[in-house]
């Protein structure tokens, strides 16, 4: 199946606190349009694919900054544009082994801001990882049993207005094993298998950053009854 989606969306405009003029500030609605082309299609309940290619231009783009003592504000990029494909595969080998996939690659840019007298203009937007990826198996080894092992990435991000606080490329490792059947499951899982350390969110304050660890190894186990 193909598809062509357009959408547009709004989001209100308001007000912010200046501690340090000791004013209030004003910041303009966010309008947003975007446009989708994709397709889906299964092959012989063995393969799924699906993919969509996106495009999204954002007129006064709402973008929060830190102080340094953590108050905020909020003021208005007036042109932004963020544009990509995403896709995704599921494909069975064997009724016991099988494959799925997504990935995703994304460019995201402010075409027009300037604040402060600085020019942004150019800059990546906030938060916005260049590329996703995940890719994982699952091995059933017997009618209830199973192994799952998937392989996590996150691309280079930025998170500060003028790019110069960012996260680089990285990757883990989830898995886990478990029984499943019609009411009862059960799973032991590791998060994090190798422990990989790296940086999942920074507040980029005026004056200092504040680093958020992602998560270190895991390991946990779930049980499940339906009734």
């Amino acid at each position: 199946m193909i598809f062509l989606q357009y959408a547009e969306a709004f989001k209100n405009g308001g007000y912010s606190y200046d501690d340090y003029d000791i004013k209030t500030l004003s910041y303009d609605p966010e309008e947003s349009k975007t446009l989708e082309l994709g397709f889906n299609t299964k092959w012989k309940n063995s393969l799924n694919l699906s993919a969509t290619l996106y495009a999204t231009h954002v007129d006064k783009l709402q973008v929060e900054t830190i102080r340094s003592d953590l108050s905020s504000y909020i003021d208005n990029a007036a042109k932004a544009d963020i544009y990509g494909i995403e896709s995704e595969l599921r494909y069975l080998f064997t009724n016991n082994f099988g494959v799925h996939s997504g990935v995703g690659f994304i460019h995201s840019k402010f075409d027009d801001y300037i604040s402060n007298s600085n020019n942004y203009s150019g800059n990546q937007l906030i938060n916005v990882p260049q590329h996703t990826f995940q890719f994982g198996s699952q091995y059933n080894f017997s009618k209830n049993y199973y192994l799952d092992l998937v392989l996590k990435s996150n691309g280079k991000t930025y998170f500060d207005k003028a790019n110069t606080v960012s996260e680089s490329s990285y990757s883990y490792v989830d898995t886990k094993i478990g029984y499943k059947s019609k009411k009862f499951s059960w799973n032991v899982y590791i998060h994090n298998l190798f422990d990989k350390r790296y940086l999942n969110y920074i507040i980029a304050a005026e004056g200092f950053n504040a680093y958020n660890f992602g998560e270190p190894r895991r390991i946990g186990a779930s049980l499940k009854y339906d009734f």
